[in-house]
């Protein structure tokens, strides 16, 4: 991609980038983290019994 391109950059819910080239209207690349769920704060249910969990 260059700089002169109108790019758009988008995420979605498949833990996804992707960069656009808007004059095309096509994906140029698409990055996608290793390690999605790094730094994911996971807090323990709380008041619930053990079938419940």
């Amino acid at each position: 991609m260059s700089q002169d391109e109108p790019t758009l950059v988008n995420g979605s819910q498949h833990e996804t980038i992707n960069c656009w080239d808007v004059a095309i209207g096509k994906c140029r690349q698409s990055l996608r983290s290793d390690r999605p769920d790094e730094g994911t704060m996971v807090n323990p249910a709380a008041g619930l019994t053990e079938a419940e969990m």
